[in-house]
């Protein structure tokens, strides 16, 4: 709760690890052997998703572990990339949907009028995330700059950093 991450991550990292806690809860943070952490993630039914995101919860925890001194290593820091993936599966990650410039101007001029049209339009020439797009307020878009610019504050950022993204 002080590391002022958002209340959807708060909430995920919450119920991950009290599923983690609930299955070590009698053993000592210190003797928890990497191969347990192994087989509990790779537990079927998981999705490969799932596994990734269990593994990095676990793994900040881990970190946030080490970091308050309470064992002097993260056990997950000494997996490589490809021993991760071979313990999470392959992601099948759809790929980005992109649109033709036919499909796009049908987009845009179905959507003239309507209260969505600037955040169409701001998506597709600016490379606004959905989620910056719903944060966004109309305060930080600066049309009235002799070069028009949105600011992208850190709190609305994926990656937390303050950026302007000229118009």
């Amino acid at each position: 709760e002080d590391m002022n991450l958002r209340p959807r991550t708060e909430q995920n990292l919450k119920s991950r690890l009290i599923k983690f806690c609930e299955m070590f809860w009698e053993a000592d943070i210190s003797e928890i052997e990497l191969t347990d952490i192994i087989k509990w993630i790779k537990r079927p039914p998981l999705s490969p998703r799932t596994r990734l995101n269990y593994y990095r919860a676990i793994n900040q925890f881990f970190i946030w572990v080490r970091d308050e001194k309470y064992i002097p290593d993260n056990p997950l820091s000494a997996i490589s990339k490809s021993k991760r993936q071979e313990i999470v599966g392959k992601q099948d990650e759809k790929p980005p949907e992109i649109y033709t410039a036919k499909e796009a101007q049908l987009l845009l001029e179905a959507s003239i009028g309507e209260e969505i049209f600037p955040l169409i339009v701001i998506g597709f020439f600016c490379g606004l995330r959905t989620a910056e797009l719903q944060r966004l307020e109309w305060e930080h878009i600066r049309l009235d700059e002799d070069d028009p610019f949105i600011t992208v504050f850190s709190t609305n950022a994926k990656s937390r950093n303050l950026r302007n993204v000229e118009l």
